[in-house]
C-alpha cells in the first residue's frame, strides 16, 4: 500500500549549506520506485518550495506542497493549487 511521506524542508531534507546528502537522495528514489507520494512542508512561499522540489528532480506518484504556513496546498505533478486560504488585508 502507497504511502505518504511529510518532510519539512530547512534542517530536515536540506542541510544547512543548501544541499541534500546523497543517502537522502537515495532514499527518496527509492520510495518514488516503490509509488509512495512525497510532501513537502513548511512556512516557505510556494516559489521558494518549488526551488528546492526541482532540485530534488525525482518523480513522484503523488507529490505535493504545502506551503505558507498551511495556506496553500500545491499539487505538483497537475501544476495548480488544490486549496488556498488567505487573510483578509483588512
Amino acid at each position: 500500500m502507497p504511502k505518504l511521506l511529510f518532510c519539512d524542508i530547512d534542517g530536515t531534507l536540506v542541510r544547512s549549506d543548501g544541499t541534500i546528502s546523497e543517502h537522502v537522495r537515495n532514499l527518496l528514489k527509492e520510495l518514488a520506485a516503490q509509488g509512495h507520494g512525497f510532501i513537502l512542508t513548511s512556512g516557505r512561499p510556494l516559489s521558494s518550495i518549488l526551488n528546492v522540489r526541482n532540485y530534488i528532480d525525482i518523480a513522484f506518484p503523488h507529490s505535493y506542497i504545502i506551503a505558507n504556513n498551511g495556506g496553500l496546498i500545491y499539487d505538483c505533478n497537475a501544476g495548480k493549487a488544490v486549496f488556498e486560504a488567505r487573510l483578509p488585508l483588512a
